[in-house]
Parts: structure tokens; C-alpha cells; sequence
């Protein structure tokens, strides 16, 4: 396999400096199968790089991924050059819908979301079914397939205390923000 080709120089070196750090870390990822949604966005598709790199450079037994992504917010060049992998499978799904995966995940990192203004703008209630449905589906299938652990990420900071009363309903610009909360 092909290390470090991520098309942008400062994402190699960021991929290469992050991945040496936690190597020891994320050790329990190798051997393993993870499934990452939202890998085409801003902070996923990092976790991808930096996979890829420990697969090729550190671990005797690759991590199998597989990413879901709509490709609504995301951006799949960003990642197109780890499509011919034989480590990585990638789907084109929204999870804020069902779905079920035909082989056995252990790890979940659920990225999935619509952390852009203009997009949150745009699909307000896409951006509240992504975080509320896409969570609770991510959930369920953890619970079946006996996942070993959730990571849930947002690129945008959580802040239960701007929303103590959850009937208030949040203006626009804070779309995103609040249906991370709900």
C-alpha cells in the first residue's frame, strides 16, 4: 500500500505527526474493524489519513474501515485517494436513515453532521435528523452488532448551558449547535 497520499503537504505532515503520537494510543484499532461516518468531512477524513498511515506503517494487522457519508456536506476528493485501497470501504449513505453493515464493526467514530453555516442553513432540518436520528441509528447499530465503543464528534463545541430551556427554540445561525444537544 501507498503511504501518506493525501494530495496536501501540510495534511501529510499533520497525518504523520499525529499518527506517531498516538500510535500506542489507537494500537487497539489494529486487527480491528471501525466504521466512520462522515469520513469525507473537515475532521473524519483526517481519522482516515491517519489510519491509513498506521496500516501502512505501523501495525502488523491493517484496520478495516468503513465509512458512510452522503456526500452532502463532505467533500469526496478529500479522500478519493484512499478508495482503491483493500482496507477501506466506502458507502454512500445518510445516516440519519437506517442502516445495517453486512460485517462486523467493533469501533464506531460517528462524524457525521452539517457543521457549515451555509449547509445548515440550507437542509436546517437535515442538519437536527443527522444529529438526533443519525445518532440514535448509530446507536442501535452498536447495540447489534455488540460494538466495543462509540466515539461521537462535532466540530462544533456542545454547549448545553446556551439551551437549559430546550422549548427555546435556538436562532438559525445556531442550528447546528443546538441539535447537538437535544
Amino acid at each position: 500500500m501507498n503511504t501518506l497520499l493525501a494530495p496536501n503537504r501540510v495534511v501529510q505532515d499533520d497525518v504523520r505527526a499525529v499518527a506517531e503520537e498516538l500510535q500506542g494510543t489507537l494500537a487497539p484499532l489494529a486487527g480491528s474493524t471501525i466504521l466512520i461516518t462522515g469520513g469525507s468531512g473537515f475532521l473524519c477524513s483526517y481519522f482516515l489519513e491517519i489510519i491509513a498511515w498506521l496500516n501502512d506503517i505501523a501495525w502488523q494487522s491493517p484496520c478495516r474501515v468503513i465509512t458512510a457519508d452522503n456526500l452532502r456536506s463532505g467533500v469526496a476528493e478529500r479522500v478519493a485517494h484512499l478508495a482503491g485501497r483493500p482496507d477501506f470501504r466506502f458507502i454512500t449513505h445518510d445516516v440519519s436513515q437506517p442502516f445495517s453493515i453486512d460485517e462486523r464493526v467493533e469501533w464506531i467514530i460517528h462524524g457525521a453532521g452539517i457543521a457549515s453555516p451555509p449547509f445548515y442553513r440550507k437542509y436546517p432540518l437535515e442538519t437536527i435528523d443527522v444529529n438526533v436520528m443519525g445518532t440514535r441509528h448509530i446507536l442501535e447499530l452498536a447495540k447489534r452488532q455488540n460494538t466495543r465503543s462509540v466515539l461521537y464528534l462535532s466540530s462544533r463545541r456542545p454547549r448545553p448551558s446556551e439551551y437549559p430551556d430546550r422549548r427555546r427554540l435556538p436562532r438559525l445561525r445556531f442550528l447546528h449547535r443546538a441539535a447537538r444537544v437535544l
